[in-house]
């Protein structure tokens, strides 16, 4: 479906190269092409991520090509940002929402909270992962938001995006708890 994609990356880098352009632009749609190939390798998973961030990316009524260019519609190249982190680990932070969310509350003892709770909750379903994540706020008198915001930062490196249940869900068990205490241990 998108080997039409990928093949314009490549064209680009190669025009780029021929130009004499700065190679950092021509390396990072090489990086690109590769990522993309990697994340359309397993054409199941990236359904599913796409239909998580569905709700948060205007414009994408149908699963397909079609997201792509439309009229008033994200460039695929902005939608494959937006959905890099389920893709990589090694994803950009934004420091400016880290700065925010490490700002309130303490947010090391909820990411120390999501690492025990991550250990034994269901993560089968997104409705699954929002009533246990509710049930553990309530348990310590405070709120899901309290959760929310560090959570995403330390899973995708924003603190915006789609329902961070939602996130957990695609992810998986493994990846949710690798990232949570990967950005416990660097905060």
């Amino acid at each position: 479906l998108y080997e039409d994609r990928i093949n314009l990356l490549e064209s680009r880098a190669k025009e780029l190269d021929r130009l004499g352009e700065n190679p950092i632009y021509a390396d990072s749609h090489r990086k690109n092409v590769k990522l993309l190939r990697q994340v359309l390798a397993n054409e199941d998973y990236f359904l599913k991520v796409m239909l998580c961030v569905k709700p948060k990316i205007k414009g994408l009524d149908e699963l397909g090509p079609e997201y792509f260019g439309g009229e008033g519609g994200l460039s695929f190249e902005q939608v494959f940002s937006y959905i890099l982190y389920f893709f990589v680990d090694d994803f950009w932070r934004n420091i400016e929402a880290e700065k925010k969310v490490m700002g309130k509350g303490d947010p090391k003892a909820r990411l120390a909270e999501l690492i025990e709770w991550g250990r034994t909750v269901d993560f089968s379903s997104e409705p699954a992962l929002t009533e246990a994540l509710k049930i553990l706020a309530e348990s310590k008198g405070l709120g899901f938001g309290d959760y929310q915001a560090v959570a995403r930062l330390a899973v995708t490196g924003t603190n915006v995006g789609p329902s961070i249940t939602g996130i957990f869900h695609v992810l998986g068990r493994e990846c949710t708890l690798r990232r949570l205490v990967h950005f416990l241990a660097t905060v």
